[in-house]
């Protein structure tokens, strides 16, 4: 590959498993981002040429058979916007019935053709909203930092992503935690843009849990807007609104701005994929069977509407008109027939598989009819709320006291460590002065003993001056050795003293080492 550009820190993160055409796809999208710079400057247009040549480098670069290859010439086509007839049969089992069939979209005739021009005019106004311009421009960035979550230094950020303090409030209700990167994705997803808009991507092929994780952001989501609704009380409505439709004004209260983007919208290019999403998070399948005993989510209102068993009415397959008109019909105005409405007494209960929509059961509990009570009323659930806050609350304050642990575990066992350290320094010291102290004291009874033999020694010569000094020749005697004798007596003497006088200065200088020894002996111990 010396042929081609080495790849910048700017290109998206290639990860297939297999390391060498990773390198290779790199390096490509480098040529061609070079290219894309190139024709740019140069005022070009990619063409049929430069497309040829990029097909022939990549064959080139993954050792293909060009023979393999098809050889029509490659063409520009320049597509136009049209229209699909629309489509429409007869049911065959209400004939006076006609219903429309969905067309499935293709490019051309796809509706997100308008969206996108729509969004290219916004774009080069400075709109687009935050998200966009997060994914627009990201590659461009030059501030961008990866960090490999496998490496020390990653796995560090990994775990402090998942302090206690980290998640939401709201999780969904199942019997398995999400594991390390599920729960490391929902916590960095609520942190960045629980209130501030952005993009956040999650990667990874079928079957690793990406749909698992959406769903407790959904549960943070809907827990958040709860809290909202409590804090504000009745001021989470405006004041009483209309809108004219036709020749009605219909009355609505507008919900406070805080409350607004709380809907989540599942898009995807597989619709099948989307309307499973929308069947799985209220599905029975998806929650313990004690959610359903503990509490209804109108539970039997989403059995209703989805037609199948439901725990609760979390979301609703709203992607086309038709479905849109039957989640409406449905939820809030019912299928009751009016021989059900008549003067017999409605059931105790809201009760949709007869029926009934919201209008028709909110009715029933609004004065002056009030032929029904609440399930629960705001009071009560305001107070349920709250003391599950102050339950979530002081687990979340348990975890994190006991997160903390870990680190005072770690300064302990570095503590630990160096009083481990010091205690061997010490050890070693100890061993060094009892061997000093071993050595001086030998040493102190050698001293002793030397001092001892030489005290002897003085005591010994001072006898033998004592004596010699008792023999010392008289007058007489000189006189007949003409002198000699006295003379003699006269050296030994002096030898005697001059010997008396070294000792004596021997045995000051032993005193003193004696005493300078005694004074280390004393500091040792």
């Amino acid at each position: 590959m010396n042929d081609l550009p080495a790849p910048n820190d700017s290109l998206p993160l290639v990860d297939s498993g297999f390391y060498d055409f990773d390198n290779l796809t790199l390096h490509l999208m480098q040529w061609v981002d070079n290219e894309a710079y190139r024709l740019q400057e140069e005022g070009q247009k990619a063409d049929t040429g430069w497309l040829k040549t990029l097909e022939k480098l990549v064959i080139a670069k993954l050792y293909f058979p060009e023979e393999a290859m098809d050889t029509t010439i490659v063409s520009v086509v320049k597509c136009s916007l049209t229209r699909k007839a629309k489509v429409i049969q007869e049911d065959s089992a209400k004939k006076d019935n006609k219903k429309k069939e969905a067309v499935p979209d293709d490019l051309i005739n796809s509706f997100f053709i308008q969206e996108l021009r729509k969004l290219d005019a916004e774009w080069r106004q400075g709109g687009g909203g935050a998200g966009f311009k997060e994914f627009i421009m990201a590659i461009t960035r030059d501030n961008q930092q990866r960090l490999d979550i496998r490496t020390e230094e990653g796995l560090d950020f990994a775990f402090e992503k998942l302090l206690p303090t980290q998640p939401p409030a709201g999780s969904w209700p199942s019997k398995y935690p999400l594991a390390f990167s599920q729960q490391l994705a929902v916590n960095e997803i609520w942190t960045r843009n629980h209130t501030e808009p952005g993009i956040f991507a999650v990667n990874g092929p079928p079957g690793t849990g990406k749909t698992t994780l959406l769903r407790d952001v959904v549960a943070a989501v809907v827990t958040d807007r709860a809290s909202k609704l409590v804090k504000f009380g009745d001021s989470a409505f405006k004041a009483k609104d209309s809108l004219k439709y036709d020749d009605r004004l219909i009355p609505y209260y507008s919900l406070h701005p805080s409350l607004a983007g709380s809907a989540i919208v599942i898009a995807s290019s597989n619709n099948g994929a989307v309307e499973n999403i929308s069947l799985e998070l209220p599905g029975m399948e998806a929650v313990p069977e004690d959610v359903s005993d503990r509490s209804d989510y109108f539970g039997g209102l989403a059995t209703v509407i989805l037609n199948r068993p439901a725990w609760g009415l979390l979301a609703a397959r709203l992607g086309n008109k038709s479905n849109r008109e039957q989640f409406v019909n449905t939820l809030w105005w019912g299928n009751l027939q009016k021989s059900e409405k008549g003067d017999e007494a409605p059931p105790e209960k809201f009760s949709p598989e007869r029926g009934e929509g919201l209008k028709y059961h909110l009715n029933l509990l609004r004065p002056p009819r009030k032929v029904r009570e609440p399930a629960l009323t705001w009071t009560e659930a305001v107070t349920r709320f709250e003391q599950a806050q102050a339950v979530e609350e002081a687990e979340r304050q348990q975890l994190v006291t006991s997160s903390g642990l870990t680190h005072k575990i770690e300064w302990l066992e570095e503590q630990r460590r160096v009083w481990e350290e010091r205690k061997q320094t010490a050890t070693l010291q100890i061993e060094e002065c009892r061997n000093a102290l071993q050595t001086l004291s030998d040493r102190l009874a050698a001293m002793e003993m030397t001092l001892t033999l030489s005290s002897g020694d003085r005591d010994e010569l001072d006898q033998r001056i004592h004596q010699h000094e008792k023999n010392k020749p008289g007058l007489l005697a000189n006189l007949f050795s003409l002198g000699r004798i006295s003379k003699a007596w006269w050296d030994r003497y002096q030898r005697l003293t001059d010997e008396s006088d070294s000792l004596r200065a021997t045995l000051t200088q032993q005193r003193q080492e004696l005493q300078l020894a005694q004074s280390e002996n004393e500091v040792v111990y």
